[in-house]
C-alpha cells in the first residue's frame, strides 16, 4: 500500500491545487464585476472633481476618493496605475454613473479612456 507520508503529501498537494483554484475564480468573477460596472458608467456617466483621501499600494493600489453628486457626499474606492503621481489631497477627475453614482471610475485608472 502507500505510506502514510505519501498520502499526507497527496493530501497536501490536493489541498494547495483547491485554494488556488478557489482564489483564481474568486479574482476572475470581481474583475469580470468590475469591468462590468465599468461598462455601466461609461454607458450613462457624468464627469465631475473629486479629492483623494488615501492612498494605498498594500496588496494592489487603490485610492479613496470623495465626491460630491446632487448634495451627497460619496466615497469610493479606485484602482490607479502606477504611472501617475499623486498624492492625498490632490485633486481628480473622475466619472460616475447618473443613475448610480455611487459607481465610479477616476482618471488614474487604466479603463478610464478605453
Amino acid at each position: 500500500m502507500f505510506s502514510k507520508s505519501f498520502i499526507q503529501k497527496v493530501c497536501s498537494i490536493l489541498a494547495i491545487s483547491v485554494i488556488l483554484t478557489v482564489i483564481y475564480f474568486l479574482a476572475t468573477s470581481l474583475r469580470k464585476e468590475r469591468l462590468k460596472n465599468i461598462e455601466f458608467i461609461k454607458s450613462n456617466y457624468k464627469i465631475t472633481k473629486g479629492i483623494i483621501t488615501g492612498k494605498h499600494s498594500y496588496k494592489g493600489n487603490s485610492i479613496h476618493i470623495r465626491y460630491i453628486v446632487d448634495g451627497k457626499i460619496y466615497e469610493e474606492i479606485d484602482g490607479y496605475d502606477e504611472k501617475f503621481i499623486f498624492k492625498e489631497g490632490d485633486s481628480v477627475t473622475i466619472k460616475y454613473s447618473k443613475s448610480m453614482p455611487d459607481l465610479m471610475i477616476s482618471e488614474f485608472n487604466e479603463d478610464y479612456n478605453n
